[in-house]
């Protein structure tokens, strides 16, 4: 028997080396003879051989992108600006102890000039507006807090003094009770609620701040004493 001619649509289809007869691409075996097909050959794959090739070539990996000057100028002045805002805030800080030491150092010289002038005694009270002033600068000097309560927790507490002895209505003319007053309100309200500095951007500032809180409080104490002193 002459084997069936192959049809376009048979291109799947084995051929029986014995038979002849097609059979499914799927089929281990004839279905006409029972002779096992042969095994058809994968399709759609290719091979390519390059002759001469015998390792792989590796190029080397393109080198890494430089910042261009732009990128490194705008990083230059972010550090810039990130490090004057930590000066900018100490001096921002230092301005504001500076003035709560002038305020409460002058009140105190105020209230201690005119004991000194309604008793007319000058040594003694000159001395107590220094002595006084001197230690609320020094205690606004030495401890660190928010800017705001830097700035009026001692001239607060220099007025609360004031106020509570002419409220309490005691007598000047023995004793400066007014000047104890307004310089231990000072003094309280200046340590109250105040941490130690720690960390700050130059060390050297914790040595001068109090040394400058001193002499604030000392120029200042003596100026309050003097105009009070004149006045009355």
């Amino acid at each position: 028997m002459a084997p069936t001619p192959m049809s376009e649509t048979d291109h799947d289809r084995l051929t029986c080396d014995y038979c002849g007869r097609f059979n499914p691409a799927q089929g281990a075996r004839c279905i006409g003879c029972g002779a096992p097909l042969p095994v058809p050959a994968p399709r759609g794959v290719t091979v390519t051989i390059a002759e001469g090739a015998t390792e792989p070539v590796f190029e080397p990996a393109p080198p890494p992108i430089a910042a261009s000057d732009e990128v490194k100028d705008v990083l230059k002045t972010a550090g810039a600006g990130i490090g004057m805002l930590g000066i900018g805030t100490v001096l921002l800080r230092l301005a504001a102890e500076g003035l709560a030491i002038a305020l409460s150092a002058f009140i105190i010289g105020l209230n201690a000039g005119s004991s000194a002038a309604g008793l007319n005694r000058y040594l003694h009270y000159l001395l107590l507006a220094a002595a006084a002033g001197v230690l609320v600068g020094l205690s606004v000097a030495l401890v660190t807090k928010r800017v705001f309560w830097t700035l009026v927790s001692a001239p607060a507490g220099a007025v609360a003094g004031s106020m509570l002895a002419a409220i309490l209505r005691l007598p000047s003319n023995s004793f400066p009770l007014t000047a104890l007053l307004s310089a231990a309100g000072a003094v309280i309200l200046a340590l109250l609620g105040g941490r130690r500095p720690r960390g700050l951007p130059l060390r050297c500032l914790g040595y001068i701040r109090p040394i400058l809180g001193v002499l604030g409080g000392l120029l200042f104490g003596l100026l309050g004493f003097f105009v009070s002193y004149r006045i009355y």
